[in-house]
């Protein structure tokens, strides 16, 4: 689940959002639309639950 300026939009396909891009990270903090992110393939952060920061260093 991605939002933008207040609107929600499903991501059931990282890479149909950037094509080609690897890996595809959401950040958010649903449970369901972090659920939905990774089934589909992305690497997810909860804002909540992590240093968003120090995830990113980590991955890259």
């Amino acid at each position: 689940m991605r939002r933008e300026a207040g609107l929600r939009w499903s991501v059931r396909d990282p890479q149909r959002v950037v094509p080609g891009a690897e890996p595809v990270v959401i950040i958010d903090r649903v449970p369901q639309g972090l659920a939905m992110a990774r089934a589909a393939g992305a690497i997810t952060i909860n804002f909540e639950d992590e240093n968003v920061v120090k995830r990113l260093n980590e991955l890259t």
